[in-house]
């Protein structure tokens, strides 16, 4: 009988056992009752556990039920000795191959002896498979794996070598076979022994089982006056932003100075700011276009509430820690820029209001 030890469980201080049944008609029900009977939650999968491994092919089973309820793959002892079962995984996935063939065999087998009816490579515990075993098991469509019958370590290691070559970009499982099953007809394998990627991949939603949520979603509030600081700052032209951080504008292209320029060794001293819908963007600096008081905040190391009010109340300061490298600062605006239209006819093209 195979068993989980839970050495480190969030709401107790002593280890917890969880006795799992042989031959059960499902294991993933089956781990899941004997968790819940020991009062534990969907949140103690992240405590520092072991599984004990018991008869095969049961303890395999568990095995990758287990570690993709916990997602990680977690110790595993047989006989009180550990099976260095990451270690070998994390190995295999790194094994040269021999290229990819150029046909593709839809299935393989690895281990057992060869069934006739399909393309069999011998998998070696003891050392590392040859680069052509490594291509027959890394792209073949689909792999049952015969693990040995009796010695249950070795399994182990059989089945850390086969799915470590055998993940990519993401995991993917062999079937788990005896090697007598008979020939398959399609990519299904209905008929071949146990799917441990599909065993993987029901297993995944009883990660997200939990409490049900019993708290209002209430409304967020619109008419914060931290709101409409930073609507009525987005509002100011972003030219005009710009000035005040001591950039020019390029009368051929259009483009600004970036206010940024002194952070990075390698930014072009040359204009690299283009406004478009009262919107900056650097060519260098910025993944998408900022906003007025997007800009003073990147620019100056303050959050937007603070931008904004930089913008709008002229000789306002900001506190902010010494930066490594030079960093401009938000000036007033020109005394004209700040008065009505009615004063600016007053005044006319001279600037006296007398």
């Amino acid at each position: 009988m195979s068993r989980v030890v839970i050495t480190e469980p969030s709401a107790s201080a002593t280890p917890v056992t969880i006795e799992l049944p042989d031959r059960p008609a499902d294991h993933i029900a089956a781990l899941l009752e004997a968790w819940g009977a020991q009062g534990l939650s969907v949140a103690d999968r992240r405590s520092a556990m072991r599984l004990e491994a018991g008869s095969l092919p049961d303890a395999l089973i568990y095995y990758v039920v287990l570690s993709e309820f916990v997602n990680r793959w977690v110790d595993v002892t047989v006989n009180r000795v550990p099976v260095d079962f990451e270690r070998v995984y994390e190995e295999s996935r790194t094994l040269p191959d021999a290229g990819r063939p150029a046909d593709v065999p839809q299935w393989a087998q690895a281990g057992g002896d060869d069934p006739g009816h399909m393309p069999h490579v011998v998998v070696e515990t003891a050392e590392d498979p040859a680069p052509e075993t490594v291509s027959m098991i890394r792209y073949a469509y689909r792999v049952r794996m015969v693990p040995p019958p009796v010695r249950t370590k070795a399994a182990f290691v059989t089945f850390a070598r086969v799915a470590g070559i055998r993940c990519g970009r993401q995991r993917r499982l062999p079937f788990l076979s005896t090697g007598r099953e008979p020939e398959p007809h399609d990519k299904k394998g209905d008929d071949q022994g146990i799917d441990l990627e599909r065993l993987r991949l029901q297993v995944i939603p009883h990660r997200k089982d939990g409490p049900p949520q019993t708290y209002d979603v209430v409304p967020p509030r619109r008419d914060r006056p931290q709101y409409r600081k930073l609507s009525e700052a987005n509002a100011e032209p972003a030219t005009s932003v710009l000035t005040r951080l001591g950039c020019s504008q390029d009368e051929e292209s259009g483009e600004w100075t970036c206010p940024r320029a002194g952070r990075r060794p390698g930014h072009p001293r040359k204009p690299s700011v283009r406004v478009e819908k009262n919107r900056a963007r650097c060519r260098t600096c910025d993944a998408a276009p900022l906003t007025s008081a997007g800009l003073v905040a990147a620019t100056l190391d303050v959050t937007p509430d603070e931008a904004a009010s930089l913008i709008l109340e002229p000789g306002r300061t900001a506190i902010r820690p010494d930066p490594a490298h030079r960093r401009p600062e938000l000036v007033a605006p020109p005394i004209w820029a700040r008065w009505s239209p009615r004063m600016c006819r007053r005044a006319g093209p001279t600037g006296s209001t007398a």
